[in-house]
Protein backbone atom coordinates (compact mmCIF):
# COMPACT_ATOMS: atom_id res chain seq x y z
CA UNK A 1 0.00 0.00 0.00
CA UNK A 2 1.50 3.50 -1.07
CA UNK A 3 1.46 5.95 1.78
CA UNK A 4 1.42 9.12 -1.11
CA UNK A 5 -0.82 9.92 -3.62
CA UNK A 6 -0.59 13.13 -6.45
CA UNK A 7 -3.72 13.86 -8.30
CA UNK A 8 -4.53 16.14 -10.44
CA UNK A 9 -7.90 17.54 -11.58
CA UNK A 10 -8.73 20.22 -14.78
CA UNK A 11 -10.44 23.52 -14.82
CA UNK A 12 -13.38 23.84 -16.92
CA UNK A 13 -15.63 26.31 -19.47
CA UNK A 14 -19.28 26.08 -19.62
CA UNK A 15 -20.15 26.67 -23.32
CA UNK A 16 -23.76 26.07 -23.36
CA UNK A 17 -26.64 25.29 -21.19
CA UNK A 18 -25.88 26.58 -18.00
CA UNK A 19 -28.80 27.33 -15.15
CA UNK A 20 -31.04 24.52 -17.69
CA UNK A 21 -28.90 21.89 -16.62
CA UNK A 22 -30.19 22.30 -12.73
CA UNK A 23 -33.83 21.84 -14.40
CA UNK A 24 -33.14 18.53 -16.07
CA UNK A 25 -31.48 19.99 -19.33
CA UNK A 26 -28.65 19.27 -21.10
CA UNK A 27 -25.34 21.51 -21.11
CA UNK A 28 -22.08 21.67 -22.73
CA UNK A 29 -18.58 21.89 -20.83
CA UNK A 30 -15.01 21.59 -21.65
CA UNK A 31 -12.11 20.80 -19.69
CA UNK A 32 -9.65 23.02 -19.71
CA UNK A 33 -5.37 22.95 -19.43
CA UNK A 34 -5.01 24.29 -16.00
CA UNK A 35 -5.19 21.99 -12.65
CA UNK A 36 -6.21 21.30 -9.33
CA UNK A 37 -3.60 19.42 -7.43
CA UNK A 38 -3.94 17.16 -4.70
CA UNK A 39 -1.67 15.54 -2.43
CA UNK A 40 -2.84 13.01 0.06
CA UNK A 41 0.09 11.71 2.42
CA UNK A 42 -1.39 8.62 5.07
CA UNK A 43 -1.03 10.33 8.43
CA UNK A 44 -2.86 10.03 11.80
CA UNK A 45 -4.19 12.91 11.73
CA UNK A 46 -5.28 15.13 9.18
CA UNK A 47 -4.56 18.65 8.59
CA UNK A 48 -4.44 20.82 5.46
CA UNK A 49 -2.33 22.74 3.78
CA UNK A 50 -2.63 25.36 0.96
CA UNK A 51 -1.69 28.67 -0.09
CA UNK A 52 -4.51 29.61 -2.36
CA UNK A 53 -6.85 28.91 0.43
CA UNK A 54 -5.08 30.62 3.36
CA UNK A 55 -4.39 27.25 5.28
CA UNK A 56 -0.72 26.22 7.14
CA UNK A 57 -0.96 22.67 8.56
CA UNK A 58 -4.46 23.04 9.83
CA UNK A 59 -6.00 20.66 11.77
CA UNK A 60 -8.83 19.29 10.91
CA UNK A 61 -10.83 17.47 13.69
CA UNK A 62 -14.38 16.09 14.24
CA UNK A 63 -16.75 17.76 15.93
CA UNK A 64 -15.46 21.10 15.00
CA UNK A 65 -17.02 24.30 13.24
CA UNK A 66 -14.34 24.94 10.02
CA UNK A 67 -13.69 27.98 8.06
CA UNK A 68 -15.33 28.44 4.68
CA UNK A 69 -12.52 27.79 2.54
CA UNK A 70 -12.49 24.28 3.71
CA UNK A 71 -15.83 23.20 3.50
CA UNK A 72 -15.17 21.48 -0.19
CA UNK A 73 -12.43 19.78 1.39
CA UNK A 74 -14.02 18.44 4.84
CA UNK A 75 -17.59 17.83 2.66
CA UNK A 76 -15.40 14.96 0.20
CA UNK A 77 -13.77 13.70 3.12
CA UNK A 78 -16.99 13.18 4.82
CA UNK A 79 -18.67 11.52 1.39
CA UNK A 80 -15.84 9.07 0.49
CA UNK A 81 -16.33 7.98 4.53
CA UNK A 82 -20.00 7.74 4.24
CA UNK A 83 -20.00 5.93 0.81
CA UNK A 84 -17.62 3.57 2.00
CA UNK A 85 -17.58 3.46 5.75
CA UNK A 86 -14.83 4.28 8.11
CA UNK A 87 -12.98 7.74 8.36
CA UNK A 88 -10.52 8.83 5.65
CA UNK A 89 -8.33 11.36 6.12
CA UNK A 90 -4.16 12.50 6.26
CA UNK A 91 -2.13 14.98 5.36
CA UNK A 92 -3.72 17.01 2.41
CA UNK A 93 -1.67 19.61 -0.09
CA UNK A 94 -3.91 21.63 -2.15
CA UNK A 95 -1.90 23.57 -5.01
CA UNK A 96 -3.53 24.93 -8.63
CA UNK A 97 -2.44 26.12 -11.49
CA UNK A 98 -5.51 29.17 -11.89
CA UNK A 99 -6.92 31.35 -9.48
CA UNK A 100 -10.38 30.30 -7.98
CA UNK A 101 -11.66 33.86 -8.69
CA UNK A 102 -12.09 33.04 -12.44
CA UNK A 103 -14.94 30.67 -11.61
CA UNK A 104 -13.48 27.90 -13.46
CA UNK A 105 -14.62 25.12 -11.02
CA UNK A 106 -11.90 25.18 -8.43
CA UNK A 107 -14.64 23.70 -5.88
CA UNK A 108 -15.62 20.59 -8.14
CA UNK A 109 -11.73 19.86 -8.78
CA UNK A 110 -10.87 19.91 -5.32
CA UNK A 111 -13.28 17.68 -4.42
CA UNK A 112 -12.78 15.18 -7.02
CA UNK A 113 -9.05 15.75 -6.75
CA UNK A 114 -9.36 15.01 -2.70
CA UNK A 115 -11.99 12.12 -3.11
CA UNK A 116 -9.70 10.37 -6.22
CA UNK A 117 -6.53 11.01 -3.92
CA UNK A 118 -8.26 9.12 -0.86
CA UNK A 119 -9.70 5.96 -3.08
CA UNK A 120 -6.42 5.42 -4.28
CA UNK A 121 -4.26 5.64 -1.31
CA UNK A 122 -6.50 3.22 0.39
CA UNK A 123 -6.90 1.00 -2.22
CA UNK A 124 -10.52 1.49 -2.84
CA UNK A 125 -12.23 0.66 -6.75
CA UNK A 126 -13.83 3.50 -8.07
CA UNK A 127 -15.11 4.08 -11.21
CA UNK A 128 -15.74 7.13 -12.98
CA UNK A 129 -20.13 6.75 -12.30
CA UNK A 130 -19.19 6.20 -8.69
CA UNK A 131 -16.59 8.88 -8.37
CA UNK A 132 -19.76 11.23 -9.59
CA UNK A 133 -21.82 10.14 -7.17
CA UNK A 134 -19.56 10.68 -4.29
CA UNK A 135 -18.36 14.01 -5.50
CA UNK A 136 -21.68 15.21 -6.11
CA UNK A 137 -22.87 14.69 -2.96
CA UNK A 138 -20.24 16.24 -1.54
CA UNK A 139 -20.65 19.51 -3.72
CA UNK A 140 -24.22 19.68 -3.06
CA UNK A 141 -24.05 19.28 0.84
CA UNK A 142 -22.20 22.57 0.61
CA UNK A 143 -24.13 23.79 -1.68
CA UNK A 144 -27.42 22.78 -0.47
CA UNK A 145 -31.05 23.01 -1.66
CA UNK A 146 -33.29 25.84 -2.90
CA UNK A 147 -35.45 26.71 0.48
CA UNK A 148 -38.85 27.03 -1.39
CA UNK A 149 -38.69 24.34 -4.04
CA UNK A 150 -35.84 22.12 -2.81
CA UNK A 151 -34.43 22.93 -6.19
CA UNK A 152 -30.42 21.72 -5.97
CA UNK A 153 -28.03 24.54 -6.06
CA UNK A 154 -25.28 22.43 -7.70
CA UNK A 155 -26.21 20.66 -11.12
CA UNK A 156 -23.04 18.77 -11.11
CA UNK A 157 -21.70 19.10 -14.48
CA UNK A 158 -18.52 21.15 -13.31
CA UNK A 159 -17.85 18.22 -11.26
CA UNK A 160 -18.50 15.43 -14.02
CA UNK A 161 -15.95 18.17 -16.40
CA UNK A 162 -13.38 17.39 -13.87
CA UNK A 163 -13.67 13.29 -13.78
CA UNK A 164 -14.41 13.01 -17.76
CA UNK A 165 -12.34 15.57 -18.63
CA UNK A 166 -12.41 16.33 -22.84
CA UNK A 167 -15.74 18.05 -24.22
CA UNK A 168 -18.96 16.81 -22.79
CA UNK A 169 -22.87 16.83 -23.14
CA UNK A 170 -23.78 16.57 -19.70
CA UNK A 171 -27.44 16.62 -18.08
CA UNK A 172 -28.66 15.18 -14.57
CA UNK A 173 -27.83 12.31 -12.82
CA UNK A 174 -24.69 12.44 -14.27
CA UNK A 175 -25.17 11.38 -17.25
CA UNK A 176 -22.15 11.88 -19.66
CA UNK A 177 -21.75 11.97 -23.52
CA UNK A 178 -18.49 12.70 -24.43
CA UNK A 179 -18.03 15.35 -27.66
CA UNK A 180 -15.67 14.66 -30.25
CA UNK A 181 -15.04 18.03 -31.12
CA UNK A 182 -12.01 20.33 -32.79
CA UNK A 183 -10.86 23.29 -30.65
CA UNK A 184 -12.70 25.97 -30.58
CA UNK A 185 -11.10 29.45 -31.95
CA UNK A 186 -12.20 30.22 -28.45
CA UNK A 187 -11.68 33.50 -26.58
CA UNK A 188 -12.13 33.51 -23.05
CA UNK A 189 -11.84 37.01 -20.88
CA UNK A 190 -12.25 37.13 -16.82
CA UNK A 191 -14.70 40.25 -16.56
CA UNK A 192 -12.87 41.40 -13.54
CA UNK A 193 -16.18 40.65 -11.19
CA UNK A 194 -16.30 38.05 -8.82
CA UNK A 195 -19.03 36.20 -8.48
CA UNK A 196 -20.56 33.18 -6.44
CA UNK A 197 -22.11 30.17 -7.92
CA UNK A 198 -24.56 28.95 -5.22
CA UNK A 199 -26.02 32.86 -5.18
CA UNK A 200 -26.84 33.09 -8.62
CA UNK A 201 -28.54 29.88 -9.10
CA UNK A 202 -30.59 30.25 -6.11
CA UNK A 203 -31.50 33.42 -7.49
CA UNK A 204 -32.71 31.57 -10.78
CA UNK A 205 -34.35 29.31 -8.55
CA UNK A 206 -36.46 32.06 -6.80
CA UNK A 207 -37.30 33.36 -10.22
CA UNK A 208 -38.57 29.90 -11.18
CA UNK A 209 -40.53 29.65 -7.90
CA UNK A 210 -42.97 32.21 -8.69
CA UNK A 211 -42.61 31.60 -12.55
CA UNK A 212 -42.34 28.35 -13.50
CA UNK A 213 -44.02 27.53 -16.81
CA UNK A 214 -42.04 30.66 -17.98
CA UNK A 215 -38.83 29.29 -17.11
CA UNK A 216 -39.76 26.04 -18.41
CA UNK A 217 -39.74 27.31 -21.53
CA UNK A 218 -36.61 29.27 -21.45
CA UNK A 219 -35.10 25.77 -20.34
CA UNK A 220 -36.75 24.06 -23.37
CA UNK A 221 -35.02 26.78 -25.61
CA UNK A 222 -31.94 26.53 -24.14
CA UNK A 223 -31.88 22.78 -24.78
CA UNK A 224 -32.69 23.38 -28.75
CA UNK A 225 -29.48 25.55 -28.44
CA UNK A 226 -27.89 22.92 -27.11
CA UNK A 227 -28.63 20.46 -29.16
CA UNK A 228 -28.14 22.64 -32.17
CA UNK A 229 -24.62 24.08 -30.95
CA UNK A 230 -23.96 20.67 -30.80
CA UNK A 231 -24.28 19.62 -34.34
CA UNK A 232 -22.46 22.96 -35.53
CA UNK A 233 -19.40 22.19 -32.96
CA UNK A 234 -19.34 18.92 -34.68
CA UNK A 235 -18.86 20.18 -38.35
CA UNK A 236 -16.92 22.99 -37.08
CA UNK A 237 -19.54 25.54 -38.23
CA UNK A 238 -18.18 28.72 -36.01
CA UNK A 239 -20.13 30.74 -37.40
CA UNK A 240 -23.32 28.87 -36.45
CA UNK A 241 -21.31 28.24 -32.75
CA UNK A 242 -21.06 31.80 -32.28
CA UNK A 243 -25.04 33.16 -33.38
CA UNK A 244 -25.73 30.06 -31.00
CA UNK A 245 -23.84 31.66 -28.00
CA UNK A 246 -25.01 35.18 -28.71
CA UNK A 247 -28.41 33.33 -28.24
CA UNK A 248 -28.07 32.17 -25.05
CA UNK A 249 -26.46 34.82 -23.89
CA UNK A 250 -29.73 36.44 -24.27
CA UNK A 251 -31.48 33.77 -22.22
CA UNK A 252 -29.23 33.91 -19.51
CA UNK A 253 -30.02 37.64 -19.25
CA UNK A 254 -33.58 36.96 -19.40
CA UNK A 255 -33.26 34.92 -16.10
CA UNK A 256 -30.92 37.58 -14.46
CA UNK A 257 -27.53 36.21 -14.53
CA UNK A 258 -26.30 38.67 -16.85
CA UNK A 259 -24.66 41.97 -15.41
CA UNK A 260 -23.85 45.37 -17.12
CA UNK A 261 -20.29 44.64 -17.44
CA UNK A 262 -20.77 40.82 -19.04
CA UNK A 263 -23.30 42.55 -21.49
CA UNK A 264 -21.04 44.87 -21.84
CA UNK A 265 -18.42 42.77 -22.79
CA UNK A 266 -20.66 40.56 -24.74
CA UNK A 267 -21.11 43.70 -27.22
CA UNK A 268 -17.20 44.70 -27.28
CA UNK A 269 -16.38 40.88 -28.76
CA UNK A 270 -19.30 40.94 -31.25
CA UNK A 271 -18.38 44.70 -32.24
CA UNK A 272 -14.73 43.76 -32.73
CA UNK A 273 -15.57 40.84 -35.07
CA UNK A 274 -16.51 38.07 -33.33
CA UNK A 275 -19.22 35.38 -34.21
CA UNK A 276 -21.07 35.34 -30.78
CA UNK A 277 -20.31 35.87 -27.40
CA UNK A 278 -21.76 35.27 -24.25
CA UNK A 279 -21.01 34.71 -20.69
CA UNK A 280 -19.42 31.22 -19.05
CA UNK A 281 -20.63 29.93 -16.18
CA UNK A 282 -23.67 31.25 -13.10
CA UNK A 283 -23.09 34.53 -14.28
CA UNK A 284 -23.02 37.29 -11.92
CA UNK A 285 -19.18 37.69 -13.05
CA UNK A 286 -16.52 35.62 -13.93
CA UNK A 287 -15.70 34.94 -17.53
CA UNK A 288 -16.92 36.02 -20.73
CA UNK A 289 -16.15 33.97 -23.94
CA UNK A 290 -16.87 34.58 -27.93
CA UNK A 291 -15.61 32.32 -31.17
CA UNK A 292 -14.03 35.21 -33.68
CA UNK A 293 -12.84 33.91 -36.95
CA UNK A 294 -8.65 34.22 -37.59
CA UNK A 295 -9.16 37.10 -39.40
CA UNK A 296 -11.13 39.25 -36.15
CA UNK A 297 -9.45 36.97 -33.41
CA UNK A 298 -6.86 39.41 -32.31
CA UNK A 299 -8.82 42.09 -32.81
CA UNK A 300 -11.27 40.56 -30.61
CA UNK A 301 -9.06 40.02 -28.04
CA UNK A 302 -7.88 43.80 -28.26
CA UNK A 303 -11.21 44.82 -27.61
CA UNK A 304 -11.93 42.93 -24.27
CA UNK A 305 -8.97 44.25 -22.76
CA UNK A 306 -9.44 47.29 -23.64
CA UNK A 307 -12.89 46.84 -22.22
CA UNK A 308 -10.94 45.84 -18.45
CA UNK A 309 -10.98 41.95 -19.16
CA UNK A 310 -8.40 39.67 -18.97
CA UNK A 311 -7.44 37.41 -21.27
CA UNK A 312 -7.05 34.31 -20.19
CA UNK A 313 -4.66 31.63 -22.30
CA UNK A 314 -6.69 28.67 -22.48
CA UNK A 315 -6.80 24.69 -24.62
CA UNK A 316 -10.06 23.07 -24.41
CA UNK A 317 -10.50 19.10 -24.15
CA UNK A 318 -8.06 18.64 -21.60
CA UNK A 319 -7.57 15.26 -19.57
CA UNK A 320 -9.96 14.09 -16.80
CA UNK A 321 -8.84 13.35 -13.13
CA UNK A 322 -5.85 11.30 -12.95
CA UNK A 323 -3.36 9.76 -10.52
CA UNK A 324 -0.04 11.60 -11.62
CA UNK A 325 2.26 9.81 -8.69
CA UNK A 326 1.69 6.94 -6.03
CA UNK A 327 4.33 5.62 -3.95
CA UNK A 328 6.36 5.51 -0.30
Amino acid sequence: MSDTCVVSTPAKLALFGEHAVVYGGHCIVTAVNKRMWVKIRDSRETVLTSKDMGFDHYLIEKGTTYPRNAAFVIAAMQSISNYFGGSFGGEIEIWSDFSAKYGLGSSSAVTVGVIKALAHLNNLKLDNGTLFHIAYDAVLNVQGRHKKSGMPLASGFDVASAIYGGTIDFSQNGKVRALPISDIPLIVAYSGEKASTAFYVNKVADLCAGHNSLCQSLFSISDEIVKLAESALLRSDWEEVGILMTLNHGLLSSLGVSTETLGRLVSLAIKGGAYGAKLSGAGGGDCVIAVAGKDSYENVSERLESGGAEILPLDMNAEGVKVEASGN
